[in-house]
């Protein structure tokens, strides 16, 4: 009986996280998300996060609830340059779902780097960790932690979390595929921050500060003393992990600003004459909408062959060319072409380009062919 309950939980938090306005900012969701799943599964403290799905770092938004300013950049030292257990890479590979750090470390949670340099010192114990994510791609995490002396999630909590999973994924994946308003008001010129060997920041160009003012839900740096940028700092960690040898995607990372713009930062670990790792150059540019054709395939679940079709589309064939040029019927082709104007809530070829290609772009027609989804 227990279990038909759990399930029916899971299910009323879903239709309630499915009701939320998927066009309200990324941070709202992301705090009514954890609010809603705190009704069930309470605790004291979360870091709720979203993601770069092509890199897992960071991407702009968070809501963050008794963790102060000051344990953010080592939180996510702990993430990606000292990866420790339960991390987002890990919970990803694993299929996402949610874990304790309790079980994980067979009853000993100071075997964990974060549990000793962060919660302990908080007044921080249990932790529950899972990923926002689909098969096609993991858009944030959940870390919800309760306070010492609490007792540990309980295994009809994990399947709570891990049923509302699909519909936080949803809304971000929503959130993901929203038109970008126009580049103009970006700067022109090179935005540049310069990140020291220890992780604070050294100078920044003025379009440098500008653009990190607008991430929004973000530590804003606006010297060399303050806290460092909390996606900076974890870029800065994932570049400089890069360059010790170890594997991991780019250090780099795509956020949509407050005003709806989004800009891509990257991240590189310069060596000093001798060959030691030295300080980490940050630049910020505009996203061109070319770059964002992945994440829009993936934020639709278009299929294998949808994404061809897409490309085809995209480059200007008609539906007959395509029909001789994959082999298939035309009633099949416009049966597919039905289906991606449905999933993408279009209605025309001029849509689907302005939601895929800047002008100047009009002949590149492999934008989403690394994307994987099916």
């Amino acid at each position: 009986m227990r279990v038909v309950n759990t399930i029916r939980e899971a299910e009323g938090l879903s239709r309630r996280l499915r009701d939320l306005d998927a066009e309200m900012p990324v941070v709202s969701i992301l705090q009514q998300s954890a609010n809603i799943i705190g009704t069930v599964v309470p605790f004291d403290a979360c870091a709720v996060t979203s993601t770069d799905p092509s890199s897992l770092l960071p991407a702009g938004a968070a809501y963050i609830r008794m963790f102060p300013a000051e344990s953010c950049g080592p939180y996510w030292d702990k993430e990606y340059l000292e990866p420790d257990v339960m991390s987002i890479a890990g919970l990803h590979e694993g299929g996402g779902a949610p874990q304790t750090l309790h079980r994980v470390t067979a009853g000993r949670p100071d075997r964990s780097s974060r549990h000793r340099e962060i919660l302990s010192g908080l007044g921080l114990d249990a932790q529950l960790r899972s990923t926002i994510s689909t098969t096609a791609g993991c858009y944030g995490l959940v870390d919800l932690v309760r306070g010492e002396g609490e007792p540990d999630f309980t295994d009809d909590e994990l399947v709570v979390v891990d049923l509302v999973r699909p519909a936080m994924a949803d809304l971000l994946r929503t959130a993901l595929a929203r038109p970008q308003v126009g580049v103009d008001g970006l700067p022109t010129s090179s935005a540049v921050v310069i990140i020291g060997e220890g992780g604070d920041i050294l100078s920044m160009t003025p379009q440098a500060k500008e653009l990190i003012s607008l991430i929004p839900e973000a530590v804003n740096t606006s010297d060399s003393s303050a806290f460092l940028n909390a996606i900076v700092h974890a870029i800065w960690a994932r570049a400089r992990f890069l360059a010790g040898g170890f594997d991991a995607p780019e250090a780099s990372t795509r956020v949509a600003l407050l005003d709806g713009q989004r800009v891509t930062l990257r991240g590189t670990c310069t060596r000093t004459p001798d060959g030691r790792m030295g300080h980490t150059v940050l630049t910020i540019e505009p996203t061109r909408t070319s770059e964002l054709g992945p994440l829009v395939v993936a934020a639709h679940e278009l299929t294998t062959r949808e994404e061809e079709i897409v490309s085809l589309l995209l480059r200007g064939d008609s539906a007959q060319q395509i029909s001789s040029g994959l082999e298939i019927s035309i009633h099949t082709v416009r049966t597919h072409i039905r289906s991606i104007h449905d999933k993408m809530g279009i209605s025309s070829r001029a849509e689907l380009t302005r939601l895929f290609i800047d002008e100047e772009f009009l002949p590149n027609v492999d934008l989403i062919a690394t994307s994987g989804a099916h």
